[in-house]
């Protein structure tokens, strides 16, 4: 059925790949028109959700798995028509062969590349240059915002607070927020008076602390510090009361008697600090706190906390409450969650013994915190310019796949294996003759060389045999250089974002590698950087990939000395089988795409760009026009506040890291194998293919009666051919196939053209004609047929001159049917 609709063999998989492809351009243009409308510019960025940031990560996580299928889908139909394009025909193969070279069959090739017309060596280029603005923007067409907060309220407190407990102005410190540079590090600048105003905001957030504290969410020790302490942003929590132990400690009886310190309501001022030296301080101060009352607040001010953008390395902090949290004292410490210890004790203040009466009483013991939590926005959008780059990517792929269906010279390529089996045997090179035992050793040591008779090999191969020297070093060479760099990179990021605390996703927990304002050309210029990785792992994937095509190609090569098999062709024959996929079975090449998505997804979590929106990271002050820079980002649609930068996850690093030292293994495990037949190694080697196919054409009539082996193939009925466990692809009715198939007969010489036998079915006969010798091996091709040692007419013209034994026999290997008596060689016996 696909053959009458889209042609046979690789062109059905051709045509489908291409709808596919036209599929993928039709729908990105609708997106584009769809964005750019919605947007309002090609240079703006289409925005399709705003919503809870949890919800937007998820969204955003799904459409990057999506993203990774198609662009995986994309390229994967691209190789398909490079290998398509790099199959030589027979004309090219024997202009090769001329030059004692040989060509690749059934694997992609850059030597064969340079050996084709030069029409199909400028699409296959511009296959190959098509594919790199996928590999550069495809996973950064979609992508998420961060709401990154910088505004928060500390309150520092005993545990009498949250329940209702007393309280007075600014509290039990005395020491109001300053924004003078001796005393920085204590929350934002902000009149003393304030705290006493019952209508100011000071009062108001106090207030509220004291009223609904009780009711958010506790955080233990660990957590508190890493949030508040270190330089993060107000992405799930805002407002945050740190509940400590007090000064004041009451004694209470224990159920055993037992008398222990409950911690007490707060601070008492008379026993925290020393005489005032000023009447007028000590004035003031009882007006607004009580000498001799418990307070149980202890300070309370607002906070900042931010990240310079031309700071170096990104993620110095700027905490405007970092001193009263104990911060200036704990700038050199990690600041990974892992890493912060269970029980923290901070100095309030470095200079109590200037005016504490109890100089320990700065030093607080946190007990856990009471946060706010936050509901915050976060963005899902796409990028116009970058859809627009990928869409006219994959249109010129799409243009290029019609180009190759209908505009390829008519000559057809030889795809498959069997279409180079088939070529060899119905027109023999000349330049292979008597060399039958040839491997692939032979001709990567010899070239084409001259014929000469070899004795059959005593022992069985292996499949990486059959992988030539070049193959080997530059496929594993370039696993060897991903390990390389991913290993000194793990070493470099876990250096500087130990892997404690890292996430497995794109999370803003992870390492930054730098950060900018989100303008059009900042945003293009992070993408470019954080996907470079992605086009090295692409370039990875396809060598990679090149490796068990050469072992199934070995696979399916030897595969003819086991049996009588019909071969796989591009346009079948008679008993010939059709080629819908070039060389890899479904069952390798389905891992192998799904390890693909898998690792590729695994990069844009490793290196990607994010963006973030709030006042997070600060504008830097030497820029020279602000104004300028905020225009052009809130020209692309995002907030005036939004950055763009590169992030990294030491902890993706180092899975990816894994995966890349155990995907080298699993070839070579699988090629221990033993090859299954005596034939020699391939390679996927057209001179070694072309050694293994001279037919020799019969001479006598034997074999032609009824029941004999040909004749008996020729009338099977229809049946299913199957390979290894992959379905064939399509009925063979052999009974009626009178224009394809003729029986196969034997003939008395090359020039015999109207020879007749007459061959007897039971009461009737018929006379059959004897075929001259192309259409002898025309039939032969189109039979089931196996490589052997093969019967050979007596006038068959070996080389055993060459011997300095005349007297010793000389064998001859090639593809055969059952009329050729085809045999397993046996070792040590001469051919040629």
């Amino acid at each position: 059925m696909l053959s009458k609709i889209f042609g046979s063999g690789w062109r059905v998989i051709a045509t489908l790949n291409t709808i596919v492809v036209f599929i993928f351009t039709i729908f990105g243009t609708v997106l584009i028109y769809r964005g750019v409308s919605v947007s309002g510019g090609i240079d703006r960025n289409f925005v399709f959700f705003h919503g809870k940031c949890g919800k937007a990560k998820s969204v955003n996580t799904w459409l990057h798995l999506l993203l990774n299928a198609c662009s995986t889908g994309v390229l994967a139909s691209s190789n398909f028509f490079m290998q398509v394009l790099s199959s030589p025909t027979r004309s090219e193969i024997d202009k090769a062969h001329g030059a004692n070279r040989a060509l690749k069959i059934g694997v992609q090739s850059l030597r064969n590349v340079f050996w084709t017309s030069k029409i199909k060596f400028v699409y296959w280029i511009l296959f190959f240059v098509s594919s790199f603005p996928l590999h550069l923007f495809f996973n950064s067409a979609i992508f998420a915002t961060e709401n990154l907060g910088t505004d928060w309220h500390l309150t520092i407190s005993s545990e009498a607070f949250v329940n209702g407990a007393q309280y007075f102005g600014s509290g039990a410190a005395l020491w109001p927020p300053r924004g003078e540079t001796d005393w920085e590090g204590y929350g934002l600048p902000r009149n003393v008076s304030e705290y006493f105003d019952p209508s100011s905001n000071a009062s108001k957030k106090i207030e509220a602390a004291s009223q609904y504290a009780r009711s958010w969410k506790k955080l233990k020790t660990r957590d508190c510090i890493w949030q508040y302490v270190y330089c993060n942003p107000r992405v799930t929590f805002a407002n945050v009361v740190m509940v400590v132990e007090s000064q004041n400690k009451t004694s209470v009886e224990s159920q055993n008697k037992t008398s222990i310190l409950e911690d007490g309501e707060g601070w008492n001022r008379t026993t925290l600090f020393k005489p005032f030296n000023s009447t007028t301080d000590k004035s003031f101060w009882d007006m607004h706190v009580p000498a001799n009352e418990s307070n149980s607040l202890w300070f309370a001010a607002d906070c900042k906390t931010s990240v310079s953008s031309d700071q170096r390395p990104i993620g110095k902090c700027s905490q405007t409450c970092g001193r009263a949290v104990g911060f200036w004292k704990n700038e050199s410490m990690s600041t990974r969650l892992g890493s912060l210890p269970s029980d923290y004790t901070f100095e309030f203040s470095p200079y109590a013994s200037s005016y504490m009466a109890d100089e320990a009483a700065t030093n607080l013991t946190l007990k856990y915190c009471l946060v706010d939590e936050l509901s915050q926005k976060c963005k899902v959008a796409i990028s116009n310019q970058l859809l627009i780059i990928v869409v006219a990517s994959i249109a010129v792929k799409g243009v290029l796949c019609l180009a190759v269906l209908f505009t390829l010279p008519k000559e057809q390529p030889l795809v498959v294996l069997g279409d180079a089996i088939q070529s060899f045997i119905r027109s023999p090179d000349q330049s292979t003759i008597g060399r039958c035992l040839m491997d692939r050793d032979l001709e990567e040591d010899m070239g084409a060389g001259c014929a000469f008779a070899m004795t059959a090999a005593p022992t069985r191969q292996s499949w990486l045999s059959a992988i030539d020297r070049q193959t080997w070093a530059r496929s594993y060479g370039m696993l060897s250089m991903d390990i390389i760099l991913l290993a000194g990179g793990f070493i470099a990021a876990n250096l500087r974002t130990p892997l404690a605390g890292q996430s497995l996703l794109q999370s803003m927990s992870n390492g930054i590698l730098s950060i900018s304002p989100a303008s059009a050309v900042n945003f293009i210029d992070c993408v470019l950087r954080a996907n470079l990785p992605q086009l090295l792992l692409s370039i990875t994937y396809f060598i990679y990939n090149n490796i068990y095509t050469h072992l199934c190609a070995e696979k399916e090569w030897n595969s003819y000395g086991g049996g009588f098999r019909p071969l796989r062709v591009s346009q079948p024959k008679g008993q010939q089988r059709t080629a819908y996929r070039l060389q890899l079975p479904y069952r390798y090449s389905v891992p192998l795409i799904i390890v693909s998505i898998f690792t590729h997804w695994l990069v844009s979590n490793a290196f990607y760009i994010f963006v973030a929106e709030g006042d997070y990271y600060e504008w830097s002050q030497q820029i020279d026009e602000p104004e300028q820079r905020r225009k052009g980002v809130s020209e692309t649609g995002l907030s005036i506040d939004a950055y763009v930068g590169i992030g990294y996850s030491t902890l993706t690093i180092l899975i990816l890291f894994i995966t890349m030292i155990v995907l080298p293994i699993i070839p070579t495990l699988v090629g221990q194998r033993k090859v299954k037949t005596a034939m020699p190694l391939a390679g996927a080697s057209s001179v070694v293919i072309s050694a293994a196919c001279h037919v020799p054409v019969l001479e006598e009539n034997s074999g032609t009666h009824p029941g004999s082996g040909v004749q008996k193939s020729l009338r099977l009925k229809s049946r299913l051919v199957e390979d290894d466990g992959d379905s064939a692809y399509e009925m063979i009715n052999l009974r009626g196939s009178t224009d394809d198939l003729e029986p196969l007969i034997s003939i008395n010489n090359a020039g015999a053209g109207n020879v007749t036998e007459e061959v007897s079915h039971g009461a009737r006969s018929e006379e059959v004609p004897i075929l001259e010798a192309q259409d002898y091996l025309r039939e032969v091709a189109r039979n089931p047929v196996r490589w052997g040692a093969v019967k050979v007419p007596p006038s068959w013209a070996g080389p055993s001159a060459e011997l300095s034994d005349r007297s010793i026999a000389v064998g001859h290997l090639s593809f055969g049917t059952e009329l050729h008596n085809v045999q397993e060689p046996v070792a040590g016996q001469w051919y040629a």
